[in-house]
């Protein structure tokens, strides 16, 4: 990542080209990606693609996770009768609300995402996976209709979005598998639109799920039925 970031040591390192130039007699510099035939676009896009795009999806993958968490401890809290559906609506708000702030936190202290969770070395190196595993949940909740007017699926708007952003980052991730050869200058940029189309996904998951955190589930449903809040 780091040979990837803004100010790379790597690619914007400066090259000396000529020691004396003819016009002025001073040295002439060069910044490495030059003559790796690189152009300053594709070289900003991939510091961007690495700096920013990747850790907002990480950070959104892990609000997604906590946010499954609450709605499942809601769900058990309500079907065991521990809590009414007003108060267990306030305490997803407030366990929400101690899920942002803690992460602001974790993100703030330099080294304690990675201790608390997995190196980003790792995480790129399983990025992969990662994002199949995206995709594999937008294919899911766009599939999950509100059925005989229920409130639990997708919401319609949600849902053609959904569909839209998953071909769209369907294509990308194809032209980076196949790298076909007549589409090389297009297939640098798919890499960067790939991890936007799952940053976008992750985003829409989180949106549905903070729209489903608003609704109480009805205290008396048993074991075998399915609630508004349920995920």
């Amino acid at each position: 990542m780091d040979c990837h970031s803004f100010n790379s040591r790597f690619f914007d390192q400066p090259v000396l080209l000529a020691a004396f130039s003819l016009d002025d007699a001073r040295p002439v510099w060069t910044p490495n990606y030059t003559l790796l035939g690189y152009s300053t676009a594709a070289v900003r896009l991939g510091a961007f693609r690495e700096a920013t795009l990747k850790p907002i999806l990480y950070g959104l993958l892990a609000l997604l996770a906590g946010l499954l968490v609450i709605l499942g401890l809601r769900n058990v809290a309500l079907r065991y009768g521990v809590v009414t559906p007003q108060t267990a609506v306030a305490l997803s708000w407030l366990a929400l609300a101690g899920l942002v702030v803690g992460g602001l936190l974790v993100v703030r202290t330099p080294g304690l995402a990675e201790y608390m969770t997995a190196r980003r070395f790792t995480l790129d190196a399983a990025h992969f996976w990662i994002g199949m595993g995206v995709l594999l949940v937008g294919l899911v909740l766009a599939l999950h209709r509100p059925v005989n007017g229920g409130t639990a699926g997708t919401p319609a708007v949600l849902g053609k979005a959904l569909w839209v952003l998953l071909v769209l980052t369907g294509a990308c991730g194809a032209l980076v598998l196949l790298k076909p050869g007549w589409l090389a200058t297009l297939t640098r940029w798919a890499y960067t639109g790939f991890d936007a189309g799952l940053v976008l996904l992750a985003l829409v998951y989180v949106l549905t799920l903070v729209l489903r955190l608003g609704k109480p589930a009805a205290p008396e449903a048993g074991l075998g039925q399915t609630t508004p809040a349920t995920v």
